[in-house]
């Protein structure tokens, strides 16, 4: 042995060496696991402490010495201890060390599946979900048998196997499955948590969550928010109990609850629920910059978009930005494991940036994010082709605020065609998205003057906002702004009466919003009703209008009716 490794703080001082050059130098890496080589029983622990400190990027060097050392089932076990979970400095390793031990002979079944299901953890964490579903099947059918053969001592780990199940089918949009095998094991674990709440109250709280997040992506937000309130009231409940193992728990039970509430249009509620989470993970990530940066990024996400929506513009975009930041430098070292969130990140920065009047900006995010996404489209369209829509879009919208409508057109375009197809595949869940690749496409025609183009776009846009507004609030906004452009586009065919209609239309949404909203929609209002008023006068319609208030403070200027979107 290398003297260089004698005693474990030379040791210690080495790797974080390494560590820090491989920031650099990604050769130093090689060095790494040779020096691991050495000595792995004794060095291997020290190199995962080294990597979960933030030293530097060596995750996948310690993974490489996993593989290729002679390890003992008791050092693996003691490995697999050290390495926190979630964690991003050592998710590579985390799967090595999971693998390895699966890889041992075991003769009792019930300890081979919950090697099984470990890994499927961690290979979840890595982004390989089509692994992990193999790997999390084979661990539920183990355990079913023996649940079969005898249910009271093999139910929560049965229900612990079918949540991981239902997490890898909802990640591979195999959602139907995933919310029965969710609903399964939700009806285990309340039998448990019911008779020792002690024991199996986390667990509860996960299968909520769980159920939560599935119903949420069938677009079913009522339930989905009765599941996950359910949730929050019980991690509060374990969190009063034992706060330090239980408030990364409830900061994620708030997450899942706000996107319950952004999705009904309880926007207010759904700002107060995120501000909570993001101040408990900022806490976390103070004491442990690696289990919960990923949920930190995830939070400020919802946040920022809370803020947008209330036109708190300025206030979003720092939170955006933060979000996209820490996502950036976590995909640099696991790419597959945030594919999706950097692209969406990015979007959601271009549109406050649009909102800010910074349109260069907006449109080099939303060029990266459409670099991003299009590949991910190419290799799973099922999954990935509604990012891509929404990315086309926005990107078209960025175009068009430079006066580049020909390329717009182009996106627009795009955008339509892949929206009809999800449309056709499920046509509760992508109305709005489709409606918006319509209104997008419905500007770009009417800026080139082509009128009979821009009102079927419109007219088109129109009809699935009301279908989508049905089903949730949440789309009030985006109806009432289409009706303008649908407006804007009857003016420009002479037909004025029927403008008119839609002009009225919006004024009244417009005010409702205003009324539950107040100072949010004061600016849309006052425009659509100028709109109104001009509408009015071409038709030959004099005195006050019951839908036009008193007359404030006009606009300073009178906004493009036909906004871009």
């Amino acid at each position: 042995m290398s003297s260089r490794t004698n005693g474990p703080d030379r040791a210690i001082r080495l790797l974080t060496l390494l560590a820090r050059a491989a920031q650099h130098t990604p050769s130093a890496l090689g060095t790494v696991t040779a020096v691991i080589g050495e000595a792995p029983g004794r060095l291997l622990p020290v190199a995962v402490a080294v990597a979960h400190s933030g030293a530097g990027p060596i995750d996948r060097a310690v993974a490489d010495a996993v593989r290729a050392s002679e390890l003992s089932h008791a050092e693996l076990v003691d490995l697999e201890q050290r390495i926190p979970y979630p964690t991003h400095a050592l998710v590579h390793t985390a799967a090595a060390v999971t693998g390895r031990l699966l890889d041992l002979p075991e003769d009792e079944p019930l300890t081979h599946a919950k090697r099984l299901g470990d890994h499927g953890i961690r290979l979840s964490a890595l982004g390989e979900w089509p692994a992990a579903l193999a790997v999390d099947e084979r661990a539920v059918a183990i355990v079913r048998g023996l649940f079969a053969e005898d249910p009271e001592p093999h139910a929560a780990e049965l229900a612990r196997h079918l949540s991981n199940l239902g997490v890898d089918l909802g990640r591979l949009g195999r959602h139907a499955e995933g919310l029965a095998v969710a609903r399964e094991a939700l009806d285990l674990v309340r039998g448990l948590a019911g008779e020792d709440f002690a024991r199996h109250g986390h667990h509860l709280v996960d299968a909520l969550r769980n159920l939560g997040v599935e119903l949420s992506r069938e677009t079913r937000w009522q339930e989905a928010l009765a599941v996950d309130e359910e949730a929050v009231a019980l991690a509060r409940r374990l969190v009063a109990e034992q706060p330090e193992d239980h408030l990364a728990r409830l900061a994620r039970s708030l997450m899942t609850a706000g996107v319950d509430l952004t999705s009904l249009g309880r926007w207010d509620e759904a700002l107060t629920v995120d501000e909570e989470a993001v101040a408990i993970l900022r806490e976390l990530v103070a004491d442990d910059p690696d289990r919960h940066e990923a949920e930190l990024a995830q939070a400020l996400s919802h946040l920022g978009t809370d803020l947008h929506r209330l036109r708190r513009h300025e206030e979003a975009l720092p939170a955006f930005a933060e979000s996209v930041a820490i996502v950036r430098r976590l995909a640099a070292e696991n790419p597959a494991a945030h594919d999706e969130d950097l692209p969406r990140g990015l979007v959601k920065l271009g549109s406050v940036l649009t909102e800010l009047g910074r349109h260069e900006e907006a449109l080099a995010a939303d060029e990266e994010a459409l670099r991003l996404t299009r590949p991910l489209a190419g290799q799973d369209p099922e999954r990935h082709e509604p990012d891509l829509a929404h990315v086309l879009v926005c990107l078209a919208g960025d175009l068009s605020r430079l006066e580049r409508d020909a390329e717009a057109v182009v996106r627009d375009e795009e955008a339509v065609a892949i929206s009809r197809l999800l449309v056709a595949r499920a046509p509760e869940a992508h109305r709005p998205q489709l409606a918006r690749a319509l209104l997008g496409l419905g500007v770009r025609a009417h800026r080139l003057r082509r009128w009979d183009a821009s009102l079927a776009a419109d007219e088109e846009a129109v009809d699935l906002l009301r279908a989508a507004d049905r089903a949730s609030p949440a789309h009030q906004p985006e109806l009432a702004h289409a009706l303008g452009n649908l407006a804007a586009s009857l003016v420009s065919l002479e037909r004025h009466e029927e403008a008119l209609a839609a002009t009225r239309e919006q004024v009244r949404r417009y005010r409702r919003l205003r009324d539950d909203w107040p100072g949010v929609f004061d600016a849309e209002l006052a425009a659509a009703e100028s709109e109104l008023r001009r509408r009015r006068a071409r038709v030959g319609i004099e005195g006050p209008d019951p839908e036009i208030a008193a007359p404030r403070r006009p606009p300073a200027t009178r906004p493009d009716p036909h906004q871009v979107g």
